[in-house]
C-alpha cells in the first residue's frame, strides 16, 4: 500500500495544529460550485456515511477540511480538531457538532467565516486524502443575508484556490 497520503494527512494535521496554514500552504482537494448543488453529499460518498449538514440555501458556513485516514479498525469514528474525542457511529453527533462549530466560528452577525473545521475520519473504507468542503456560491441572495454575502463567499473561494 501506498503511504504517502497518509503521510501527507500527517504533515496536513501537524502544520493545522502548529496553526501555521496561513504561512505553509500544503495541497489540498476543495470541492468548489454553487449551493445546493451537491457539493457536500459528493465529498460524503468518499466516507462512505452520511456526516455533512445538508439542506436548501447556504449550509456550509466554513470550509470543512475532512482528513480521510484508512485504518483496520472495524468502526469508523471521527476525530475533530478542536474537540479532541472519538465519536464513533454517531454521525448525527458529528453533524451536530459540525453545525455549532459552524455557528461559533461565524458568530452571530456573519453567513460565513474563513475559518477552518478540521475533522479526521477513520475508517477501514476510505483512502488516505484530505477534502475540504466549502461554502458554495451564491447565485440567488435572500433578502435577510448580508449585501456582500456574494463576496465573502468568493474571497473564501479564492483562499483555496
Amino acid at each position: 500500500m501506498d503511504r504517502s497520503f497518509e503521510h501527507f494527512n500527517h504533515v496536513y494535521h501537524l502544520v493545522s495544529l502548529a496553526k501555521l496554514n496561513d504561512k505553509i500552504r500544503l495541497p489540498r482537494v476543495a470541492v468548489i460550485g454553487s449551493q445546493s448543488h451537491g457539493k457536500s453529499s459528493v465529498l460524503q460518498a468518499f466516507a462512505r456515511f452520511d456526516f455533512l449538514p445538508s439542506g436548501e440555501g447556504l449550509v456550509t458556513k466554513c470550509p470543512i477540511v475532512m482528513q480521510f485516514y484508512k485504518t483496520n479498525t472495524e468502526e469508523p469514528y471521527v476525530i475533530f480538531e478542536h474537540e479532541p474525542k472519538k465519536i464513533y457511529n454517531d454521525f448525527d453527533d458529528v453533524r451536530n457538532e459540525i453545525i455549532e462549530e459552524s455557528i461559533r466560528l461565524a458568530g452571530p452577525d456573519k453567513v460565513v467565516t474563513e475559518h477552518e473545521i478540521t475533522i479526521s475520519i477513520y475508517s477501514k473504507d476510505v483512502v488516505n486524502l484530505t477534502l475540504i468542503d466549502l461554502p458554495g456560491l451564491v447565485q440567488i441572495q435572500e433578502h435577510n443575508q448580508p449585501k456582500d454575502l456574494r463576496k465573502m463567499v468568493q474571497n473564501i473561494v479564492k483562499k483555496y484556490i
